[in-house]
C-alpha cells in the first residue's frame, strides 16, 4: 500500500525548545498521531538534548530520548511493537592524533545489536579512510570488516566501500557530489559481489540552499525487502519577515506498510545467526 503524509507547521528557531505537531493520516490506526518534542542543541562542548514522543489513534506511543553533542551521543526509544519494544543508541568519536578519530558506534535492541568499532581519516571534512568491524544478528554480517576508502574527485568526493562478512561480500560507493557551495547530493549505492545472494541498496540525498532560506532536503531510498522497496522524503524551510519564525513543510510518499497493533501482527522479523 501507498501512502503520502504532509506536515505543515511554524516553529521558532532557538538553542532550546518545544515542538508540538498533530498530523492527519489515511493509515488505519494512524489517523491522528501526536507529535511532543522537547530539544535543546549542543553548544560548544555543553550536550544537548532530545526527548520526542509519539501518539497514535490506538493509543500507542513512542518515545525517543537522547543527550550530547555530534562528538558523543547516547539514545533509547520505546515502541510498542517486537522486537522494537526497547533499545538505545550511542556514539562516540576520539581524537588519536591531528587527522585520525577512533569512532565506535552501537545500536541494541532487545537481545540483538549493531556494533562498529573503526578508525577514521577525515580531509577536509570528508572520510578518507574507514576501517574497523562490524558486529550484526545477521548470519551472513556476523562479524565483518569494514573498509571505506576515499579521495576528490571532478565535482565531488566518492568513497568505494566494501565489507566483508563470513559469507558475503558487498561493495558499493558513497559520492558527495556538489553543483556549487550551496547545492549538495549524496548517492550511495551497496550490493552484493554475488548479485544471486541479495539485491541492491540505494540512497539518494539532495541538499538545496545549504545555510540560507529555503533549505531543501530531498531523499529517496530503495532496498529490496518487502515493504520497504521505495521511500521519498521531502522537507522545505522557509523563512518569513521577521527572521525569526520558520514554516516547516515535511512530506513523505512511501510504498512502506506500517506495523498494526502488536495484537494484530508485529514487525517482521530479521534473519539471525543460528544459536
Amino acid at each position: 500500500m501507498e501512502f503520502q503524509v504532509e506536515v505543515k507547521a511554524s516553529f521558532k528557531e532557538e538553542v532550546e525548545g518545544k515542538l508540538q505537531l498533530t498530523v492527519t493520516t489515511p493509515v488505519s490506526g494512524y489517523e491522528n498521531l501526536d507529535l511532543a518534542i522537547e530539544y535543546s542543541l549542543p553548544v560548544d562542548e555543553q550536550p544537548g538534548h532530545f526527548d520526542g514522543r509519539l501518539n497514535t489513534s490506538v493509543n500507542t506511543e513512542f518515545h525517543l530520548k537522547g543527550t550530547g553533542t555530534t562528538k558523543e551521543l547516547e539514545a533509547s526509544f520505546v515502541t510498542p511493537y517486537e522486537p522494537f519494544r526497547n533499545g538505545n543508541f550511542m556514539w562516540k568519536m576520539t581524537s588519536l592524533d591531528v587527522v585520525k578519530s577512533r569512532l565506535v558506534a552501537k545500536f541494541q535492541w532487545e537481545n540483538s545489536n549493531i556494533a562498529l568499532d573503526a578508525s577514521v581519516k577525515f580531509q577536509q571534512n570528508f572520510i578518507q579512510m574507514l576501517e574497523g568491524t562490524l558486529e550484526t544478528p545477521w548470519e551472513d554480517l556476523g562479524h565483518s570488516s569494514i573498509r571505506l576508502v576515499g579521495q576528490p574527485q571532478e565535482g565531488g568526493y566518492k568513497n568505494q566501500l566494501v565489507l566483508r562478512g563470513t559469507e558475503t561480500t558487498y561493495r558499493g560507493h558513497l559520492f558527495w557530489k556538489y553543483r556549487d557551495e550551496n547545492d549538495w547530493d549524496v548517492d550511495i549505492q551497496v550490493e552484493p559481489e554475488n548479485r544471486g545472494r541479495g539485491g541492491r541498496y540505494t540512497l539518494q540525498v539532495a541538499l538545496t540552499n545549504v545555510g540560507h532560506k529555503p533549505f531543501k532536503i530531498g531523499l529517496r531510498m530503495s532496498t529490496p525487502h518487502q515493504g520497504f522497496q521505495n521511500l521519498d522524503f521531502q522537507l522545505i524551510l522557509h523563512e518569513k519577515n521577521s527572521q525569526i519564525w520558520y514554516p516547516l513543510v515535511f512530506c513523505l510518499h512511501s510504498t512502506v506498510v506500517p506495523p498494526r497493533h502488536h495484537n494484530n501482527q508485529s514487525l517482521p522479523a530479521f534473519p539471525t545467526k543460528h544459536k
